[in-house]
C-alpha cells in the first residue's frame, strides 16, 4: 500500500511528524488527535484534510517508535483505567507518576490515624526515581536520568555474601 500525498506534505510528515511508543501522535511537537475509525488508529494532521494512519505515517518517514508488547498492554489496561486515567488528567498527574506511599497512606485512613505526606515516585520500564515531595521534581529527575541504583528489597537488591 502506497500512499499518494504532495511533496510538501511527505517533506512536512518527515521533518515535524512523530509518534511515540504509546501510540500517541505529534506534529511540529504539539500533540495532535488521534481517532479511531472502523478499529484502525488515524491521525489527523494540521497540514491536511486527510486522516493517516500509523503505518501509512511511517511508511511517508515520520518518526515511529517502536509499539511493543508493553506498549499494546498499556493500551488494554487504558480501556479498563479509563476513569483512573481521566482523573489523573484533571489533576495534571502524569501517567508514569505514582503516589510512592499509596498503601501506607490508606492504612493510617484505615485505622483512623493521621495519614503521612504524600511522597510522589516516577518509573519508566525497569526503573525508578528516588521519592520526592512534589510531582515537579520527579519530572526534572526523570528527564536528567536520576535513576535508583541501590535497593534493600526486591529482586535487584544486594545480597550479603
Amino acid at each position: 500500500m502506497t500512499v499518494n500525498v504532495d511533496s510538501w506534505v511527505k517533506a512536512s510528515i518527515k521533518i515535524k511528524a512523530h509518534i511515540d511508543a504509546g501510540g500517541r501522535a505529534f506534529f511540529d511537537g504539539k500533540e495532535v488527535e488521534v481517532v479511531i475509525i472502523g478499529g484502525v488508529r488515524k491521525v489527523a494532521l494540521p497540514i491536511c484534510k486527510f486522516l493517516f494512519t500509523f503505518d501509512e505515517l511511517k511508511q511517508l518517514g515520520a518518526k515511529v517508535d517502536v509499539i511493543t508488547l508493553k506498549t499494546l498492554a498499556v493500551q488494554g489496561a487504558e480501556g479498563r483505567w479509563r476513569e483512573n486515567i481521566q482523573q489523573r488528567m484533571e489533576r495534571d498527574i502524569p501517567s508514569n507518576v505514582y503516589i510512592a506511599n499509596a498503601r501506607s497512606i490508606e492504612y493510617a485512613i484505615s485505622k483512623g490515624r493521621v495519614p503521612p505526606s504524600v511522597k510522589w515516585l516516577g518509573r519508566r520500564g525497569d526503573k525508578m526515581t528516588e521519592t520526592y515531595d512534589t510531582i515537579d521534581e520527579v519530572i526534572d529527575a526523570m528527564a536528567t536520568d536520576k535513576w535508583r541504583t541501590e535497593f534493600r528489597r526486591g529482586g535487584r537488591a544486594k545480597r550479603r555474601t
